[in-house]
């Protein structure tokens, strides 16, 4: 589960990383929840997004 959740997070620093370095505005509330319902779509089903 931990290789998962890992994965996700990397997926998470690369998108934020490329709105860093674009210098975009984005929507933190919506980034941070598409990463929970990634990290629960991968854990509890297995599911890659």
């Amino acid at each position: 589960m931990h290789s998962l959740m890992n994965d996700v997070s990397d997926m998470y620093n690369e998108r934020l990383l490329e709105y860093a370095d674009k210098q975009e505005i984005f929507d933190i509330k919506t980034i941070n929840g598409q990463y929970t319902l990634d990290n629960i779509a991968s854990c509890l089903f297995g599911v890659e997004t």
